[in-house]
């Protein structure tokens, strides 16, 4: 279209222009009068500063690892909106339509839709400034001290890759029936995991690669379908380990030019960092860097220009070969032979050279991710500001008057030795003007002061000072500027570079609460990213700050020369203590198994005193049982013994009353019931009145019944 219009502009035909084209003639004629240049909405639903704020918060919010969704981006827009409290044909309850977003993304062609790459946690906050400038220190006194500037021959990187277990798909388009839902593609490579070490020279010259296979080697020849000159090994699950790691060192001393000392750079992976690794580098005058943890995806050239092409020109070979095969499944005897294809055309000498210059490790350069997307910069944090005199790594604003706007711009590290005051601002009297105070760069050992600025009335708006980097061993103090009339604007001091180990964050004025939501000031407002009035909609993520948090995260380990002299102190320090632990560790040890047989042997006495308890307790108690027993037996006894006795008594009692029964049953003259020879039986009896003996009337010769009657053996007993 915009050939065809600047050839009709140039005096073509309409039709002509249009056939030649393609393109009706209507649309040439619309376009030329200018029907469709943009035009915007009679009534925006967004004024154009709450769209520069809104745009500014997308971008930030990108910058720093938490893109914004169309989504979000349209309720955070409806919601200012809603918070502007103005006349509006917005539906809040549906919010802005598409056709809104569509003119809001034409009218911010800088905004632009994409598909977030998932990174690491640790990986996103990684990469920053003081991490990236303590490797360059590490390096850059070593290139200048082995002449490495001009041998890129001899500065190296090394770092291994996966294959197999999380196939990929191709970035390759292909074609299919337009309607169908889902087009498939078969997995031909098997989820084997084979790790590949790869090692290349900033000159562009690769190192024959490492193939680690799990658990066994191929069955076939490997070696001579395989990459030229390749080492191949064998581990329990497919990675790296110690072993192979001084294995590959050895291979790499034979490929390596003959000329010393080497720069090899890898990761600070465990297997890289052994002592028979140090000692053998030591020893063939290679120097080992390793770079900061969670860099390597923006540090490691290898990761940033070789393993996605190489990954990419694999899985291109390997689909192509099952579209000749359908039934081929490609496992580990046969990658070997597809690697020696596809490993050319990745680690070829522009890929390898891009890799090292936009990492910065050859050419030197430490600002070489300043432009980055990679590198990180840490989201400020409100802090509370700190009395005079106070040597800090922010700079600090104390509290303004009510109505007063303060902004805050960034401040970046400073070079070492250099020691930055506070910028502070103090009240300053209405109608007074406060003009931007800005130091330059001084000579060593010179004073240079910021802007202190007196707190204006309310109503007054402060703006910047702004102090430039300042040399090594500068001391930065303070400087006076007087008071400013209202409406005044003033911002805090910007410092550039301090040191790497300190990060300066922004500080808000006053740095306190929210009285309603009681949250902390929203650190976009001081960065002058949005205004103040859309503080509660754009807020940024918040991070939690405290001292436990802080006390839980592991702080990752930095970069660090493993060959050089003093890491090699360090390692023999960590060795001694380390043995010192174990020697400990095995002193506790045996304490503890002492400690502990001592305590089996009590446990063994308590436990036969326990026993012999056990047993004397039962002894008593068979015992016990026993005299129970005799006792039960003894009154068993006693009660068969009265139970005889009572029968005896009662048997005697019998006897007696049947003899006294007899006795009164019978005659005492005759010894019978009835007198001998009587066969009736006599029911007239008598008694004697002294011995109650009872007799026949017929067995008696004489009887007295009126009178007291005796038998007559007590009648002759009373006569005489």
């Amino acid at each position: 279209m915009k050939a065809a219009l600047e050839e009709l502009e140039a005096g073509g035909s309409l039709r002509t222009v249009g056939a030649r084209y393609g393109i009706p003639h209507n649309t040439l004629q619309d376009h030329r009068r200018g029907r469709y240049t943009y035009q915007p909405h009679p009534s925006r639903a967004l004024l154009p500063e709450e769209e520069a704020s809104l745009v500014a918060y997308i971008i930030w919010m990108g910058r720093h690892g938490f893109p914004v969704t169309r989504a979000v981006a349209t309720l955070m827009a409806t919601g200012i909106v809603k918070a502007s409290g103005r006349q509006t044909m917005v539906n809040f309850e549906h919010g802005l339509s598409r056709m809104w977003w569509c003119r809001f993304r034409e009218r911010h062609p800088e905004l632009s839709a994409r598909t977030p790459d998932p990174l690491d946690r640790q990986r996103v906050f990684g990469v920053t400034v003081p991490r990236v400038e303590a490797l360059f220190n590490i390096l850059e006194p070593m290139f200048a001290e082995k002449s490495w500037h001009d041998c890129p021959h001899l500065v190296f990187n090394c770092d291994e890759t996966g294959f197999g277990d999380k196939q990929k798909s191709g970035k390759e388009k292909v074609y299919a029936q337009r309607g169908q839902k889902h087009v498939y593609r078969q997995t031909v490579v098997t989820r084997e995991h084979i790790s590949v070490h790869c090692c290349a020279s900033a000159a562009g010259v690769s190192i024959p690669p490492m193939i680690i296979y799990a658990q066994c080697l191929p069955s076939n020849s490997y070696a001579l379908d395989g990459p030229p000159n390749a080492l191949y090994a064998i581990s329990e699950k497919g990675y790296m380990d110690g072993p192979l790691f001084v294995r590959w060192i050895e291979h790499f001393l034979k490929h390596a030019p003959a000329e010393r000392p080497l720069l090899l750079t890898c990761d600070q992976h465990e297997t890289h960092m052994s002592k028979d690794v140090v000692d053998l580098c030591r020893g063939n005058g290679v120097e080992v860097v390793c770079l900061p943890s969670h860099t390597t995806h923006a540090l490691q050239p290898l990761d940033v220009s070789l393993f996605g092409p190489l990954k990419e020109a694999f899985t291109k070979l390997a689909t192509n070969m099952g579209l000749v095969r359908g039934d081929l499944v490609l496992g580990k005897k046969h990658f070997s032979s597809i690697l020696k294809f596809a490993y050319p055309k990745a680690a070829t000498v522009e890929n390898i050279k891009k890799g090292f210059r936009l990492t910065g490790l050859f050419p030197l350069n430490r600002h070489a991710l300043e432009d980055s997307d990679q590198m990180m910069i840490i989201p400020p944090v409100a802090v509370q500001p700190a009395p005079l005199g106070t040597t800090l790594s922010t700079a600090q604003v104390q509290s303004a008057p009510p109505s007063t706007t303060i902004t805050l711009a960034q401040i970046h590290p400073a070079p070492p030795s250099t020691t930055i005051s506070t910028a502070q601002v103090h009240p300053a009297p209405p109608s007074t003007t406060i003009s931007t105070a800005q130091v330059h760069p001084a000579p060593p050992s010179t004073t240079i002061s910021t802007a202190q600025v007196h707190p204006a009335p309310p109503s007054t708006t402060i703006s910047t000072a702004q102090v430039h980097p300042a040399p090594p061993s500068t001391t930065i103090s303070t400087a006076q500027v007087h008071p400013a009339p209202p409406s005044t604007t003033i911002s805090t001091a910007q410092v550039h570079p301090a040191p790497p180990d300190i990060i300066s964050v922004p500080v808000v004025a006053g740095c306190v609460e929210c009285p309603t939501c009681h949250r902390p000031p929203n650190p976009l407002v001081a960065a002058g990213i949005i205004p103040a009035g859309l503080a509660h909609i754009l807020v940024p993520p918040r991070f939690d700050q405290s001292a436990r948090r802080r006390r839980r995260q592991q702080v990752p380990a930095g970069a660090r020369c493993i060959t050089s002299d003093e890491f090699a102190s360090h390692q023999a320090e960590k060795e001694r203590e380390e043995r010192e632990k174990q020697e400990a560790k095995r002193r506790r040890m045996e304490e503890v198994k002492e400690r502990r047989a001592l305590m089996e042997e009590e446990k063994k006495r308590k436990q036969r005193e326990k026993e012999q308890r056990e047993r004397e307790k039962a002894q008593r108690e068979r015992e016990k049982a026993e005299r129970e027993r005799e006792r039960e037996r003894g009154k068993e006894q006693r009660e068969r013994e009265k139970q005889r006795e009572r029968e005896q008594e009662r048997e005697r009692l019998r006897r007696e009353r049947e003899q006294e029964r007899l006795q009164n049953d019978i005659c005492a003259s005759c010894k019978h019931p009835s007198p001998p020879g009587s066969a009736t039986e006599i029911l007239e009896w008598v008694q004697c009145e002294n011995c109650t003996l009872w007799y026949h009337t017929e067995c008696v010769t004489h009887v007295v019944p009126e009178e007291a009657w005796l038998c007559r053996e007590c009648a002759t007993s009373r006569d005489l």
